[in-house]
């Protein structure tokens, strides 16, 4: 008989080994990184936040009656503005496995190659580009996707890039959306003076806030990650 237990809040955890288990399988999303902020007098809107790398059904072999350390990790925290300075989302762990966190970076999102994937920055002078989706790194990983990047304010930021297997936020005006994980639609930006929207779906990345002349708007919040674990119980 299959049994699962899930972890989708962030912090740590101990997972008890049922006696006789020897192998079990995990699928885990790193935190998404938050959504930078639309700045006062600046041109640009607020980028989006990348999504958690992603790790599906990875056998990892235990002890009967041992334990394993898990930890969930945080969605990254937006700001008002670029001091202080919005965060990555944190790594999620089981034993040595890893599933690292959503990146953030100052230029449109790019999607990860080895880790989760990029935000698509503070701010932009021109217009948003898509956030590119993340590769494959290995039969069982795959980098997160890239946040949106921010547009000339009042032109609209791009949208997230698709996750696996589904698309990004799209967004017609104000800051970027926030990429996508496998389990759901990044978080929305910001329309034009509007902050950006907080992830909700686990690993996802947070939208960017919306450009203003005359007071910053906040991005989102990135979303926790998510750890799943599923074993053959035959007692």
């Amino acid at each position: 008989m299959l049994k699962s237990e899930e972890h989708t809040a962030a912090g740590g955890f101990t997972f008890n080994v049922p006696a006789g288990v020897t192998s079990v399988r995990v699928t885990m999303l790193g935190g998404g990184a938050a959504g930078g902020a639309g700045l006062t007098n600046s041109t640009g809107e607020g980028g989006a936040g990348g999504s958690g790398e992603l790790v599906v059904s990875m056998p990892y072999a235990v002890t009967g009656g041992g334990t394993v350390a898990g930890h969930v990790g945080a969605g990254g925290a937006a700001a008002v503005s670029s001091s202080p300075a919005i965060t990555a989302g944190d790594d999620s762990t089981f034993g040595t496995l890893t599933a690292r966190g959503g990146a953030i970076k100052a230029s449109p999102g790019q999607g990860g190659s080895d880790g989760g994937g990029s935000g698509g920055g503070l701010r932009g002078t021109g217009p948003g580009n898509l956030g590119a989706m993340g590769s494959r790194e290995g039969p069982n990983h795959f980098g997160g996707s890239g946040g949106g990047g921010a547009r000339t304010a009042g032109t609209g930021g791009g949208g997230g890039a698709a996750g696996y297997p589904i698309g990004g936020q799209a967004n017609s005006t104000g800051g970027g959306g926030g990429a996508s994980s496998l389990l759901g639609v990044g978080a929305a930006g910001g329309a034009d003076d509007a902050a950006g929207a907080t992830a909700t779906i686990a690993g996802t990345g947070g939208g960017g806030g919306g450009g203003n002349l005359t007071h910053n708007n906040k991005g989102g919040d990135g979303a926790p990650g998510y750890i799943l674990i599923v074993w053959c119980d035959n007692n």
